[in-house]
């Protein structure tokens, strides 16, 4: 009755670091640093020569008069999004 009991005992703990294992796998594989590719920042620009956060304004001009058609903001995904006013 006593090998019952430590086979039932055995089985059962490796059955638990075999769960524990599987838990943990996971989530030192995730917990891997980036690349240095990954870490090191990019220049973001819009059109080449405006940062974020650069303003535009877009204009046309009609019988020498100037018409602006919209403002427009450098954001930080590299391209310019219009500014409500």
């Amino acid at each position: 009755m006593l090998s019952t009991k430590i086979r039932t005992a055995l089985v059962t703990l490796i059955a638990v670091g075999g769960f524990a294992t599987a838990t943990v796998a996971p989530a030192a594989s995730q917990a891997a640093g980036k690349t240095l590719a990954e870490k090191t920042p990019v220049a973001v620009t819009c059109e080449g020569t405006y940062k974020p956060g650069d303003m535009r304004t877009v204009t046309i001009t009609v019988n020498k008069k100037v018409i602006v058609i919209s403002t427009e903001i450098c954001g930080s995904d590299g391209k310019f999004h219009e500014v409500k006013s």
